[in-house]
């Protein structure tokens, strides 16, 4: 356990750190942006699928949202 640091954060990427009188870090939250990033890449092969799908077959699209 380390004492007398100041704690910070990043928003994006997500990171934790300590940071000492030294200049030194230490990472709170190991690994965390692996997890984010990984994520992220699911998110973005998802979209990519489904605009991929919607431009190939416009009216499948259509079909759902409008009324039967």
């Amino acid at each position: 356990m380390h004492y007398g640091g100041v704690g910070g954060s990043e928003a994006f990427p997500p990171q934790a750190y300590c940071r000492y009188e030294g200049g030194s870090t230490h990472d709170l939250a190991t690994g965390i942006q692996r997890v984010f990033w990984v994520c992220f890449a699911i998110s973005l092969a998802l979209l990519s699928i489904g605009l991929w799908q919607a431009v190939r077959h416009p009216g499948t699209l259509v079909r759902s949202c409008g009324s039967p």
